[in-house]
């Protein structure tokens, strides 16, 4: 009985706990999306009006990112924090992981034998022209 206890909680935690894995072998931006977490965070320490205006801003860095991956040929992939719990950027023989968490509202890249790089959202475009040049 215990050992299919344990088996019943693995399985459970896998169920909602997912891996996803990027191809560095293509110059690819990686959005972060936002956590529940963060959210009430932001509503609680600076109201819920703030994090509207973050909010805001923060698609408007968004769309600008995408555009600039669009113009320069950069895959792009996005993170949703309710289906994903770990990231794994693939380089070759190289793996880096990163965890979802305190990755709120972040933007990696990753390109072929090159480590694997954060950015905060608002800085995108300026550090996708150094990291991709």
């Amino acid at each position: 009985m215990k050992k299919f206890l344990i088996l019943f909680m693995i399985f459970a935690v896998n169920c909602y706990a997912e891996t996803k894995v990027i191809d560095c072998t293509k110059n690819t931006m990686v959005e972060f999306g936002i956590s529940k977490e963060y959210i009430n965070k932001i509503k609680q320490e600076q109201g819920e009006d703030a994090l509207y205006v973050i909010a805001d801003d923060q698609n408007n860095y968004s769309f600008q990112a995408q555009n600039y991956a669009e113009e320069n040929n950069i895959e792009m992939e996005f993170i949703n924090f309710e289906e994903i719990d770990t990231v794994i950027f693939k380089a070759g023989k190289k793996e880096y992981k990163v965890p979802v968490k305190d990755n709120d509202w972040t933007m990696w890249f990753c390109s072929k034998n090159k480590k694997p790089e954060k950015s905060a959202i608002i800085d995108t475009i300026d550090k996708a022209k150094e990291y991709f040049k």
